[in-house]
């Protein structure tokens, strides 16, 4: 089995019951879940963007937590160019460390 698809597997078989924390001292967001076996994990940003369950917990937490965003854009620091504006509502984008999060209706995934 190759590293990618035992990877996606690991993906596919997260299962949360809720977040607990944020660790910003990363290069990403990564978040400290409980699992349904009640054991308590790092999982990083992206792969909790499922389109569903997990994503909603991620923006309620992020609502109710927001992260420390960069202030400006990393590309044009703030001039205004495609990564600022998120392609879908040309709502503002957000970053986090350098890292496109998207905006808050659309985040990247």
């Amino acid at each position: 089995m190759s590293d990618e698809s035992s990877e996606a597997d690991s993906v596919e078989s997260i299962d949360i019951v809720r977040i607990i924390d944020r660790d910003e001292e990363e290069e990403r967001l990564t978040y400290l879940c409980i699992n349904t076996d009640s054991t308590e994990e790092y999982y990083d940003r992206s792969d909790l963007m499922d389109g569903g369950k997990h994503q909603r917990m991620i923006l309620d937490f992020e609502r109710r937590n927001p992260p420390r965003w960069d202030e400006t854009c990393p590309v044009c620091a703030g001039e205004d160019c495609e990564e600022c504006e998120c392609p879908d509502c040309e709502r503002s984008c957000r970053f986090f460390r350098g890292v496109n999060y998207g905006c808050m209706k659309h985040p990247v995934i």
